[in-house]
């Protein structure tokens, strides 16, 4: 199981890289369009981002050092070196750089559809904002399923992977031995939780994107409307578009990104970590 860990952790960045390198141009698009589909007046600030990334890209790197030394503390650094590991640990931000642009762009496409949402009075307002959000829901979607497609597929199997790992080292560690190690389950325990959360984050924050482009249909119900069948007419050629129009976050086409999923991949780990543990008791 460690190995299957180590190498699922040396190949993931590369596979992010590789597939960041065939979707520059995507990447150039999806910045465009976002950047056509402003109507904010003044810029947004990315100090709250900058603190935001740094904050992750820390824990990330501290996290992943005290789980690698903790697990080869008892061969002494015979294999690897204390430095070693920490140059492992810091080659692994590169799962969540990604990540961390692809949670920056959707809260930046949420922003811009509540801006959206926000100027929708008339029906003259939906005209004017109407292919915006249009540009909007295309770059979400796009983004989600073929820009960070193959990132956001990666790093839910290199989660599951660790998340197995860390909780069967608990059981070892915490239960099976006789002599317990406080520390080292501590350190376990802090890469199971630090795993689901940044699971948890990645699909919250599409989540709110999703909200915030279906809360425009309500907002056109609650916007004024002027007698006569232009506005009519327009209003129910927004409800028909919005119904049919493509709202599925779904990474390369596999899975919905949803709390659904969340839970479908917690039951799942927690139904494979019970068989290993049944095993190891019999």
């Amino acid at each position: 199981m460690s190995v299957a860990k180590v190498y699922t952790y040396l190949l993931t960045p590369p596979v992010m890289l590789i597939a960041w390198q065939c979707n520059k141009r995507s990447f150039t698009d999806v910045l465009h369009a976002l950047d056509r589909a402003a109507v904010a007046d003044t810029p947004a600030s990315l100090m709250p981002f900058f603190r935001y990334s740094v904050v992750w890209l820390c824990m990330s790197v501290l996290i992943e050092f005290a789980a690698y030394t903790m697990f080869h503390l008892d061969t002494n650094f015979v294999y690897f070196t204390v430095t070693e590991y920490g140059m492992i640990a810091v080659y692994n931000v590169w799962t969540t750089v990604p990540l961390l642009m692809y949670t920056f762009l959707l809260d930046a496409i949420r922003t811009s559809v509540r801006d959206i949402n926000d100027r929708l009075i008339t029906v003259e307002d939906w005209r004017t904002y109407r292919g915006r959000w249009d540009d909007l829901r295309q770059a979400a979607v796009h983004q989600t399923r073929d820009l960070f497609g193959v990132s956001i597929v990666a790093f839910i199997m290199c989660t599951i992977a660790e998340i197995v790992f860390f909780g069967f080292s608990l059981y070892l560690f915490g239960i099976k031995v006789y002599h317990v190690e406080a520390f080292r389950i501590i350190v376990y325990f802090i890469n199971v939780v630090f795993s689901i959360t940044w699971m948890f984050e990645i699909i919250r924050m599409t989540k709110n994107c999703k909200l915030e482009l279906l809360r425009t249909q309500k907002v056109l119900n609650s916007i004024s409307i002027k007698f006569n069948n232009s506005d009519y007419k327009q209003i129910k050629y927004a409800y028909l578009y919005m119904l049919h129009a493509d709202l599925r976050f779904m990474p390369c086409n596999i899975f919905e990104m949803n709390y659904r999923s969340l839970k479908s991949i917690i039951t799942l780990v927690a139904a494979f970590l019970i068989f290993q543990v049944q095993m190891k008791l019999n």
